[in-house]
């Protein structure tokens, strides 16, 4: 399984998670008909919000109702925070679901940063071990598309 996340890494997890945010909101919207699934639930304002713009994805009804996405659905469906947060979102994850063999971010930058120096956090701060080495022996990071899409999984 390779598991594609959705992340953003800042100082700041506020920022990190408005980073991501109207990207999660755009999942829920297209998820909807497996979202019980998936055991998660519109929240009720987001939902209203979508009907107000008929469930258009456009950046127009998206970003407003993205506000409305709480902090802990933003968490269940990205990887959005500090740079020790994320390292421990996705060990949580790959223990969690140990047949993920690979990791694909999309990487959502804040304001205060660039995607370059995001995949680069994600490779240096979160795609490690306490002691400093790679979450799978073996794993190999590479950065793809001017680091548009990072890439660690293992050979």
């Amino acid at each position: 399984i390779l598991a594609w996340l959705y992340t953003s890494i800042d100082d700041d997890p506020s920022a990190a998670r408005n980073a991501v945010r109207p990207m999660v909101a755009t999942t829920l919207v297209t998820s909807r008909p497996i979202l019980d699934q998936l055991e998660l639930e519109l929240p009720p304002h987001f939902s209203r919000e979508m009907e107000r713009g008929r469930w258009q994805l456009s950046r127009t009804v998206i970003e407003p109702a993205s506000k409305l996405v709480p902090d802990e659905l933003v968490d269940k469906l990205a990887l959005a925070g500090t740079a020790a947060g994320c390292r421990d979102a996705l060990a949580q994850l790959l223990t969690a679901v140990p047949e993920i063999s690979g990791v694909v971010i999309v990487p959502f930058p804040t304001p205060s940063t660039s995607c370059e120096q995001l995949v680069s956090r994600f490779m240096t701060e979160v795609a490690v071990t306490t002691s400093g080495q790679a979450h799978q022996s073996g794993a190999r990071a590479s950065a793809k598309s001017k680091g548009l899409v990072a890439d660690v999984r293992a050979r």
